[in-house]
């Protein structure tokens, strides 16, 4: 059980038996405190201090006891609302998923307090376990008649820790019904959702939601002159803020599918995502197994008091703040009530469809956004009817960019393309042809010179003669390196392009492949979204 629930059925309330004790604690901290203030006035006399402000403190101090005091008698006005309370913890120690032992004797009821529901909730609950439907029945609604609220959540409460039926009024109560919901509703809420009141109740909590968000969504403005507006708290709500928790909190994208390969797959996410919530809303309890909080709720809702006590209560936890201002222990205090926090349902929605949101809470929350998901089903469906992608731009050997689609490149030119980029990248030196024409030049001279002038002559044909040879093997090597390179670069090119190729065709047939299951997943999606809770 929770520690709440352990702290109230010891008896801890600070408007009960305990409020006494906290008095008495208070007035031992005040008497200290004033020993205290007494030793320090006489140590600043000695200084010649200014002790106005001590002195201020002391008089509000006593002036705190006193109302105490005042209100501890107050509270003795109030001893039927606290046996009440403990006619309420005897009875529930009667249920066993509380795990606590019972009397041996049946409780017996206290004198009724007039107003106050919590008497005749309990004795429904008293006879209910005794098997007596008639004063259940009488009794149950007595109670709703003083505070339908309070006893919707404590019958709630007691059904789901006794695996029992709760009244539908009750249900509605305690549903949402506009966009803030407490605290307390939505720990009864995540117990709905688990399963805990059964199938009907957790349809009831998904149909609640889904209504709050289509008044929300679909509620048209009001002129500003009407004297009655309805206003919800904080922005409205649009379509397109329900379709971004359904893409970023239910798909796990934080941009929403934008060609025809990511809308199939999304749509495959979103059948598997409705088929795995739809199991999870068919789920139920364990024999035995009770709901995160239940306990709790229900020592919430029993600790809520008769009317007239809370006045009471506030201004003793005001005189308490009062003295721990001033230095006084006030180490004693109780948990705020659960239904004083107000929570935003579609903050809610994305806390659930979250991956770490229970699986009956997540169920629910799918349950709840059927017209938003199925909106986004159809945007998804009809992005993937678009034509299928077939081409990409494939960067080849060279630096040079080749369209390609699953046939193989869209132009044949790119070869050439390539040929001139990397024989560019090789050029043959300009030298060389100089240094061949030069060389067969001086060889001719020295050949012509040589017959018509002497043999001296020929003395320059040789040189003449190898530094041609010599600048033509050199441009010969530079010529093979260049078409090699060449070769080596359009090898590599076309292994490329037949490899992306193969690959694009083998994706667009896994692509057409999705895009022929699009109709079945949108079916899907469509009749499992009102079945799964």
């Amino acid at each position: 059980m929770g520690d709440y629930f352990d702290w109230w059925w010891k008896g801890g309330s600070w408007y009960d038996l305990q409020q006494r004790e906290q008095i008495e604690a208070l007035s031992l901290s005040q008497s200290r405190a004033a020993a205290r203030l007494r030793s320090e006035l006489r140590q600043e006399a000695k200084r010649s201090e200014d002790l106005a402000t001590r002195l201020s403190r002391l008089e509000d101090a006593v002036v705190a006891i006193v109302e105490l005091e005042d209100l501890r008698g107050v509270l003795d006005t109030f001893s039927d609302a606290v046996a009440t309370r403990r006619y309420a913890r005897d009875v529930l120690a009667q249920i066993p998923a509380l795990g606590r032992v019972p009397s041996s004797t049946s409780p017996t009821p206290p004198p009724d307090v007039p107003g106050y529901w919590l008497h005749p909730a309990v004795r429904s609950v008293d006879a209910a376990l005794h098997g007596d439907a008639a004063t259940q029945a009488a009794a149950s609604a007595e109670a709703r008649r003083r505070d339908p609220v309070r006893t919707a959540q404590f019958l709630a409460a007691v059904a789901i820790l006794t695996r029992s039926d709760v009244a539908d009024d009750d249900l509605a109560t305690l549903f949402p019904t506009s966009r803030r919901v407490s605290t307390y509703q939505r720990a009864l809420w995540l117990a709905v959702a688990e399963g805990g009141l059964g199938e009907e109740a957790r349809r009831g909590l998904a149909q609640a939601i889904a209504w709050v968000l289509a008044q929300e969504t679909t509620q048209p403005a009001q002129p500003e002159g009407d004297l009655v507006q309805v206003r919800m708290p904080g922005p409205r709500v649009t379509p397109d803020d329900l379709d971004e928790v359904v893409t970023s909190h239910l798909l796990g994208r934080r941009t929403p599918p934008a060609d025809t390969a990511s809308a199939t797959e999304a749509l495959a996410d979103l059948r598997a995502l409705v088929a795995a919530a739809a199991a999870a809303g068919r789920t139920l309890p364990a024999a035995g197994e009770v709901p995160d909080g239940v306990a709790d709720l229900l020592a919430q809702v029993v600790s809520a008091g008769a009317p007239g006590e809370e006045p009471v209560v506030e201004r003793i936890i005001e005189i308490r703040q009062a003295l721990a201002a001033i230095g006084a222990s006030t180490t004693i205090a109780a948990p705020a009530l659960l239904d004083e926090d107000e929570l935003d349902v579609v903050d809610l929605l994305r806390a659930d469809l979250s991956a770490d949101g229970s699986p009956g809470a997540r169920a629910v929350a799918v349950a709840a956004l059927q017209g938003p998901i199925e909106a986004v089903a159809d945007r998804l469906a009809a992005l993937a009817q678009q034509p299928l992608p077939d081409g990409e731009r494939v960067r080849v050997a060279g630096g040079i960019s080749v369209d390609i689609t699953s046939a193989g490149p869209v132009d044949g030119g790119w070869r050439a393309r390539l040929t001139d980029r990397v024989a560019a990248m090789h050029p043959t030196e300009p030298y060389l042809g100089s240094r061949m024409i030069g060389g067969g030049v001086v060889a001719v001279l020295a050949l012509v010179l040589g017959v018509t002038s002497g043999p001296g002559w020929l003395l320059l044909l040789v040189p003449a003669l190898g530094m041609a040879g010599h600048a033509a093997w050199q441009w010969q090597s530079s010529r093979e390196r260049r078409e090699s390179a060449v070769r080596h670069a359009l090898t590599q090119a076309e292994a490329t392009i037949a490899d992306r190729t193969a690959r694009l065709a083998g994706d667009l047939v896994s692509l057409r492949q999705r895009v022929d299951r699009v109709p079945a997943d949108l079916h899907e999606v469509r009749t499992t979204l009102p079945v799964v809770v």
